[in-house]
């Protein structure tokens, strides 16, 4: 991946073996390094001699491949196919990690898998939150400090890396995909919508609400949910309401109002009497009931 080097950056840490690579078990790395760009320089187009992970440590810029502009941002990960056109441009100060790399044919399962996904992986960038500059640091550090049983610990951190890239970008293909894709085991599915709106309890106000946070249209995530769960939509978030409310009165000490408030309820009446309804009483005797 022969790359022009021109004004406007510098290298806090590069090893290059982009002629030969290093062999380290199951990968061959051709390149590692983290770069500080000043606004405007251009890492200039250049075929790719391996598979790539970038990710953008601060600033912006635009990443590059087959011609395709993406903006670069905070927390950014991108993948770069082998035999692909790359090039990155710094639009304000860019720092950024990189790791090139190959993955040896191996009939061991996991690394089958890997190859697969990078060889064919439909998407090719996910935005910001995904803090993984810890992994690349330790990959940096055991090139840089040459320790004893280097070469295992470099196979164990790359491995590492590339499985964690993998599983994020999976999990980005899976949120765009309508819950009925997204595996042939449906309840784990479910699962994870049940997951958010137990975490999510006190913001949800309504099922456009919770759809549109995890991807969905509210038809089709009420359809599903209620074909698994046997129960609707509505009534399960009303019911994680009612159990949210029951927890900041007993444990937390809160008034009924407080906890109508804190559970999405508009008034203390309605949360009155969706409580009556799910429990068959209502919270004024239920609160005299815990003295």
């Amino acid at each position: 991946m022969q790359k022009t080097v021109t004004s406007g950056k510098s290298y806090e840490y590069e090893q290059s073996f982009c002629y030969l690579p290093d062999d380290v078990g199951r990968f061959l790395m051709y390149q590692m390094g983290e770069i500080n760009c000043e606004p405007g320089y251009i890492c200039d187009s250049h075929r790719q001699w391996c598979y790539e992970i970038t990710y953008v440590v601060d600033g912006e810029g635009v990443n590059t491949v087959d011609g395709e502009d993406r903006i670069m941002a905070k927390g950014d990960l991108f993948l770069t196919p082998f035999n692909s056109i790359h090039r990155i441009e710094a639009v304000t100060r860019l720092r950024y990690m990189f790791i090139g790399f190959d993955i040896k044919d191996e009939i061991n399962t996991d690394c089958v898998s890997l190859r697969r996904f990078y060889d064919a992986s439909p998407t090719v960038h996910i935005s910001g939150g995904n803090d993984i500059m810890h992994l690349f640091n330790r990959c940096f550090e055991e090139y840089y400090s040459a320790q004893p049983a280097a070469k295992l610990m470099k196979e164990c951190l790359i491995a590492e890396l590339l499985t964690k890239v993998m599983r994020l970008f999976i999990a980005e293909e899976n949120q765009r995909k309508p819950l009925g894709e997204k595996g042939k085991n449906a309840g784990i599915s479910i699962y994870a919508v049940r997951k958010y709106i137990d975490s999510n309890i006190g913001k949800i106000n309504s099922i456009s609400d919770a759809a549109k946070s995890l991807g969905y249209s509210p038809t089709y995530l009420s359809h599903k949910f209620k074909e698994e769960m046997r129960i609707t939509l509505r009534d399960y978030i009303a019911e994680k309401r009612i159990e949210e409310g029951i927890r900041l009165v007993s444990e937390l000490g809160m008034t009924v109002n407080e906890a109508a408030a804190n559970v999405g309820f508009s008034t203390p009446q309605s949360f009155c009497k969706a409580f009556k309804k799910i429990k068959g009483y209502s919270p004024k005797y239920y609160c005299n009931a815990i003295k």
